[in-house]
This record gives C-alpha cells, sequence and structure tokens, in this order.
C-alpha cells in the first residue's frame, strides 16, 4: 500500500477566516470591522447570524435551520455611553427606533422598539424602556459568544489600545497579519 504525504489544497491554505459580528446600536462594530479587516485575512461579517444588532436567532432541532459555523466576535459599549449615543442617533436620523422620548431623562424610561428598516416587514423588539434593551441585547449575544467560544470586546478597550485589542481578537481566531499593512 503506497501512502502518500498529506497536504493541505492550496485555496485552504490561503483562505480568510470568517467571523461573526454582533453588537448593540452603537457600540463599535463599524469600527471593530474597519480595523480587522484593515489588518488581518478576515472577513468580519454583519450577517452571518441574522442581523448584527438583532438578538441571534433560535432554531429547533428539527426546523431545518441552522446558525452558521462562524465564530462570533461581540463588541459591547458601557451601557451609559451606548444609550447616550442612542439617543443622539435616534435625535438626529430618527430611524431604527420607535419611542415617544424627546429629551434625554424622558429617553431613558420609555418605551423602546428597535428594529431594521432593511426589510420589508422586519422583526420588532419592544422593550419597556432603553436600560432593559441594552440588558437583552448584551445578555444575549454576550451568552452566545462565550457558549460558542467567541470573544466579548469592550469598545472602550478597543478606543484606548487599539493595537493591542486587535492582536487580542487575532490570537483568539488565528488571523494571520496582512502583509500590506
Amino acid at each position: 500500500m503506497l501512502s502518500l504525504p498529506f497536504r493541505l489544497p492550496k485555496p485552504l491554505l490561503n483562505r480568510r477566516r470568517r467571523i461573526a459580528l454582533l453588537g448593540m446600536f452603537r457600540s463599535g462594530t463599524n469600527y471593530t470591522r474597519t480595523l480587522l479587516e484593515a489588518h488581518y485575512e478576515v472577513e468580519v461579517a454583519y450577517n452571518l447570524l441574522g442581523w448584527k444588532h438583532g438578538l441571534v436567532p433560535t432554531f429547533a432541532p428539527r426546523s431545518r435551520m441552522a446558525l452558521p459555523d462562524a465564530a462570533p466576535l461581540v463588541v459591547v459599549k458601557h451601557p451609559l455611553a451606548c444609550l447616550r449615543s442612542l439617543f443622539d442617533y435616534h435625535a438626529d436620523t430618527g430611524r431604527n427606533l420607535c419611542t415617544q422620548a424627546d429629551n434625554w431623562p424622558d429617553f431613558l424610561h420609555s418605551r423602546m422598539i428597535y428594529t431594521t428598516l432593511q426589510l420589508a416587514c422586519p422583526p420588532q423588539y419592544r422593550f419597556s424602556n432603553p436600560i432593559q434593551m441594552w440588558n437583552a441585547v448584551v445578555w444575549n449575544h454576550v451568552h452566545y459568544a462565550r457558549g460558542m467560544d467567541g470573544l466579548v470586546l469592550r469598545y472602550e478597550d478597543l478606543l484606548e489600545a487599539p493595537e493591542a485589542q486587535c492582536e487580542r481578537v487575532a490570537r483568539h481566531y488565528h488571523l494571520s497579519r496582512r502583509a500590506d499593512t
């Protein structure tokens, strides 16, 4: 019996890794994606787990649907900073959030509907207030990431030490540095 040495085909050797990015609105997901894709051989995808700002979907074993085989990366921003940014975003754009509040104190106590405008009939997430919304979305993302050997990245840490935090992400996901950076 002849045995041949095992070799990986070239396309597998050069294939870029893929990460499923999750994060609350205004949490730094775009900044994170930009940094990682600019410096590492990686595709940081927003839509692998549904909407990047939405809750991770639940599929029953017999539903014929499954979550993708991609490692999750969750970006979390300090709740007060995140909610203040969310309030300013809503005041500036009026998109993705439905609330009756038009000032900061009322915003913190108002009912909130959180949705995307990119679908004809998008799911709507309803919360009693933005604090409950932050807790529910962040809990869902963090719980999923920890259960799937993902990573949680604090936005404030990324701002303070972008290179060190990107290297931390690269080590965790076994990313190769881009040759041109």
